[in-house]
């Protein structure tokens, strides 16, 4: 694996970079990594990932879909 260092980050992005360390149970090392990863992933691989998830699930019935709006409907009253 390689080795990076960035220089010259501003306070913000560190504040930032801590904060969101945190809410996820991450080091800043660990959620600069996934952030990273998460950005530079080939668009064709997160496309086969989300496929695969979608696959995965149980098929959605139209019921399930009228059940949906209707919760959606009764949570604007």
């Amino acid at each position: 694996m390689a080795t990076i260092t960035i220089r010259n980050l501003s306070q913000d992005i560190v504040d930032n970079l801590k904060a969101m360390a945190v809410r996820n149970g991450r080091s800043m090392e660990r959620e600069a990594r996934e952030i990273l990863a998460h950005r530079l992933t080939p668009r064709e691989r997160l496309l086969d990932g989300i496929e695969a998830r979608w696959a995965s699930l149980p098929p959605t019935t139209a019921e399930d879909v009228r059940e949906w709006a209707e919760s959606a409907r009764q949570g604007r009253k």
